[in-house]
């Protein structure tokens, strides 16, 4: 577990989920009301916790969770249940945050290596919050605005801390490491809501973006170019002869992923996930 400020009062946590570094973020952000945004799965909240301990937070007042896939809201039960927080998610998952058997069942079906993300724990239904597109949560100080992002998945959530204008999008603008970004597209993936979403968030003009996979960078043009890369796969999706061909033409022609790929050598979850993100553009150019 490793710890950094990257804002007054806002912290980056590296949760190490498979002794894997730089791969997935939590974000704590210690304010008058106490807040993690992406608790990350429950294989590694016993992480986030010790984290929120040297950090000195003691209570815990919201869990916001982007998506309820494990590795972003999977920890969201250990840790509301801990300190009594409520979680915050969309309407379509709320179902998963207070009954996580099914979502738990379909992970390992969709792919028997989720174990290593852990098994989640339920949530009282009381303590499970809607947030849709527009609410406004306050910390006391500072104040995160709810925007719907789906594409990515049709539950998906981005959080907006208004007073920094930093964007925690969760899975719907891609993953990023060192500045170098590339879409995540699992199937079924909705493409032409994933363009509106990352225009949407464009709009919103945040100048900083607290990615879960991994870390927060300066905004600039990541937005963009994360959206262009998303448009060069489409047409290698469109020209390719099969799937095993248009899989190819990205890994061995496109110039981000292989620097993405390069950057992370070393982590075999994030190749798995790379490679369900093709199969997700390839199927949603496919079927339209």
């Amino acid at each position: 577990m490793k710890i950094n400020e990257v804002f007054d009062n806002v912290y980056c946590v590296d949760v190490m989920v498979a002794g894997e570094e730089r791969v997935i973020s939590s974000y704590i952000l210690d304010f008058e009301r106490k807040a993690v945004i992406e608790p990350g799965p429950q294989s590694s909240i016993g992480n986030v916790i010790e984290a929120l301990e040297e950090i000195g937070v003691r209570e815990l007042d919201y869990v916001f969770v982007t998506h309820v896939h494990l590795d972003h809201g999977g920890g969201a039960g250990g840790l509301a249940n801990r300190y009594g927080a409520k979680v915050v998610c969309h309407e379509r998952g709320r179902k998963h945050v207070i009954n996580p058997k099914r979502l738990w069942k379909a992970s390992l079906e969709f792919s028997p290596k989720s174990k290593v993300y852990g098994k989640p724990e339920s949530v009282e239904e009381g303590r499970v919050v809607i947030g849709k597109d527009g609410d406004v949560f306050s910390l006391g100080d500072v104040e995160i605005e709810v925007m719907e992002t789906p594409g990515h998945a049709p539950h998906h959530l981005s959080f907006f801390l208004r007073d920094f204008r930093m964007l925690f999008p969760g899975d719907s603008a891609g993953m990023c490491i060192d500045g170098v970004v590339i879409p995540t597209t699992p199937p079924p993936f909705d493409l032409e809501l994933w363009r509106e979403s990352v225009r949407k968030m464009m709009s919103a003009d945040p100048q900083y973006i607290a990615y879960t996979h991994f870390g927060m960078y300066d905004a600039d043009r990541l937005l963009e170019s994360v959206l262009e890369t998303l448009e060069r796969w489409v047409g290698l999706a469109e020209s390719a002869g099969s799937f095993d061909d248009f899989v190819s033409a990205v890994e061995k022609g496109d110039e981000q992923f292989m620097r993405f790929m390069e950057l992370y050598s070393h982590s075999e979850i994030m190749r798995e996930w790379a490679i369900h993100g093709f199969r997700g553009i390839y199927e949603a150019v496919r079927n339209k």
